[in-house]
């Protein structure tokens, strides 16, 4: 079975991923097919596994969608544009994975300036989907949005909880800006309120991508009213020059609405 469909440049999420060279977000990706794939054939996915991303797509291409089940409860899909493979994986309708405890609150008083960050990470505008952070070290980082009404991963009012996958990647880059990831077997010292104490302060991220997706799985299929603030957790737990591996988890009042974990690859600009 197969369905083909494209983002158009004027999806409200394209002019902040990046400006200037649009790419389609993951979670963008990830939330279109999904919803296709489970009208299609009457289910509800929330889980995403051993997904890779082999190469960017572009606004205005047509995307091929190929599925087949692999048993009840697991689709096996794969994206190809122009002939060739994009994206590759599994949807899920169980959760296979525990439920991870929720995360501690950061220590009170290290607000981060974030503007500064996002003027060292390729978005703009209200794509800038993270607004403080309130802790981190070599290790995590806890940051914190605001939800607003005008989010571009939003339709028809509702946000899917696919969108936590773009959340968490803002949060994995501003951990790897402001520990200098590619500087940690330096032993570089970090001070919450500076970044990095190797005299150049954060390095700029001028492209970052999800490559992979080991588990996402949306423990709710929306994410919170405007109302409640939404948390994002991130832990490294792999890293090597260029790329890195994160477990992260989204909540909100108290409850988990999302966790995984994806594997990221950025380009640093000193």
């Amino acid at each position: 079975m197969f369905f083909e469909f494209t983002i158009s440049d004027q999806h409200p999420a394209l002019s902040g991923h990046f400006p200037g060279r649009p790419i389609v977000p993951a979670a963008l990706l990830i939330d279109e097919l999904s919803r296709r794939i489970a009208q299609d054939l009457d289910q509800m996915f929330c889980c995403a596994k051993q997904v890779r991303f082999v190469a960017a797509i572009k606004p205005n291409e047509t995307i091929k969608v190929e599925y087949t089940s692999k048993n009840l409860h697991e689709v096996r899909f794969q994206c190809s544009v122009a002939g060739e493979v994009v994206t590759r994986g599994l949807l899920s309708t169980q959760i296979d994975y525990p439920v991870p405890d929720l995360p501690l609150s950061g220590e009170a008083g290290h607000l981060i300036n974030i503007d500064d960050l996002y003027q060292k990470l390729p978005h703009g505008g209200s794509m800038c989907l993270l607004d403080h952070i309130d802790s981190f070290d070599r290790e995590s980082i806890h940051c914190v949005s605001v939800r607003s009404s005008n989010n571009p991963l939003s339709r028809e009012g509702q946000l899917s909880s696919w969108a936590s996958l773009e959340y968490a990647g803002q949060g994995f880059a501003c951990h790897g800006l402001l520990n200098a990831v590619p500087d940690v077997d330096a032993g570089v010292d970090v001070d919450v309120n500076v970044g990095p104490q190797n005299g150049s302060g954060p390095k700029e991220i001028p492209r970052a991508w999800v490559i992979g997706i080991k588990y996402l799985v949306c423990y709710r299929q929306f994410l919170p009213e405007l109302d409640q603030d939404l948390t994002v957790f991130a832990r490294i737990i792999a890293h090597q020059q260029g790329a890195a591996s994160y477990q992260f988890s989204l909540s909100a009042d108290n409850k988990i609405f999302s966790f995984g974990q994806v594997n990221v690859a950025f380009d640093l600009k000193d």
